[in-house]
């Protein structure tokens, strides 16, 4: 029986990063990004979806635990949403991924928009794509010298891939000094590889309003 991909894949990536040396503060280690560049080379790249695929990247959060539906597990703060911010930069796998910054992007900007009685959210909304757990055993893909390989059947390529979402947002703060502020989104630091789907982005603020609708750089306030 062929082991499953899911196993395998995390196998190869575990080996990868015990042999790690300490990565230095702001610097993405490229003996990781060789190792994975050499199993998921072989793979026709401009088939994954969005041109994101997780299992590309070094997982800095748990992305696929903030899919949009609200749990007691899934809370956000600034810190967690630049992590998947630089997890699903690390994903993008081939150039239709689209225009994505580096792991201090998010961080400049928010510091650039900072200011005084104002809160200054930021927030990410992507569709990436992941490998089916099942692919090997379901013939949809295969594992040759620690390699990854497209299947085809009778000429017709096999899909091993899954869609996925990730939805997060923050303030760049814990906790806020006085009764009266003003919050905005700044459109420049909304990110997001699907805006046509999103037609408002309304927030409740705990203030007795129910939601109100965000306007993309414009200060609503509390």
């Amino acid at each position: 029986m062929k082991p499953k991909l899911t196993k395998r894949i995390w196998f190869l990536i575990i080996l990868c990063v015990l042999t790690l040396p300490a990565l230095a503060q702001n610097e993405i280690n490229t003996e990781f990004i060789n190792r994975m560049s050499y199993v998921f080379s072989p793979l026709e790249k401009n088939r994954v979806p969005n041109g994101l695929l997780l299992d590309y990247a070094m997982e800095f959060a748990d992305v696929k635990n903030y899919n949009g539906v609200l749990t007691d597990s899934n809370k956000v703060n600034a810190g967690l949403l630049k992590d998947m911010y630089t997890t699903i930069a690390m994903s993008a796998i081939h150039g239709n991924a689209g225009g994505l910054y580096g792991p201090d992007y998010m961080d400049s900007i928010w510091q650039l928009q900072r200011q005084p009685g104002s809160i200054t959210l930021s927030g990410l909304y992507y569709n990436y794509s992941g490998l089916r757990g099942d692919a090997v055993n379901a013939g949809l893909i295969t594992v040759s010298n620690d390699q990854l390989y497209d299947r085809y059947v009778n000429g017709v390529w096999q899909n091993p891939y899954q869609t996925e979402t990730v939805f997060a947002m923050s303030p760049p703060l814990h906790a806020y000094s006085g009764k009266s502020f003003q919050v905005m989104l700044p459109s420049n630091l909304w990110f997001t590889n699907n805006a046509s789907s999103v037609s408002t982005i309304a927030v409740d603020f705990n203030d007795g309003t129910g939601y109100r609708i965000i306007t993309m750089g414009q200060a609503i306030n509390i």
